[in-house]
């Protein structure tokens, strides 16, 4: 058997080279899909506990709901109630793909009235901050969520 010339095994390598960078960057686009799903499977699923726990919300434009989101949980209320739950281990401070169960082992999402509940716990001093100059939501009730009687 013939030894190969140093300039055949320099083309093996540098071929091996590039199968292994295609092998990497199929794997590497695998897993950003499979992270992008999940992502939008999780803002789909809050989404769905917004909109079971405060159904007006579904009437509102991109906007009118991003100036909703941003004037109720950008407040420092909202801000403790998270370090809380961060803290207890029960919502994980960043996506960990996978299938997002809960750190706590519970695989359900919160029920619409727990949801509502936890909504419901406004803080008693109006926000302060650029983003929350305009006071309140415009409803004419100080930007207190209330929920329809049925």
């Amino acid at each position: 058997m013939a030894r190969k010339t140093l300039k055949e095994r320099i083309d093996e390598s540098l071929l091996e080279k590039q199968e292994a960078e295609k092998r990497y960057n199929l794997l590497l686009s695998q897993f950003n899909e499979q992270e992008e799903k999940a992502k939008n499977r999780r803002i789909a699923e809050r989404g769905k506990v917004i909109e079971s726990a405060i159904p007006e919300v579904a009437a509102l434009t991109k906007q009118q709901f991003g100036t909703f989101i941003e004037k109720v949980l950008l407040t420092p209320h909202t801000r403790r109630i998270l370090a809380e739950l961060n803290a207890e281990g029960e919502a994980p401070t960043t996506p960990t793909g996978g299938d997002n169960k809960p750190q706590n082992g519970n695989n359900t999402a919160p029920k619409p009235t727990e949801a509502a509940a936890q909504a419901n716990l406004a803080p008693t001093q109006k926000p302060t901050g650029a983003a929350h100059s305009g006071g309140g939501s415009g409803n004419g009730n100080g930007g207190n969520v209330t929920k329809p009687t049925s």
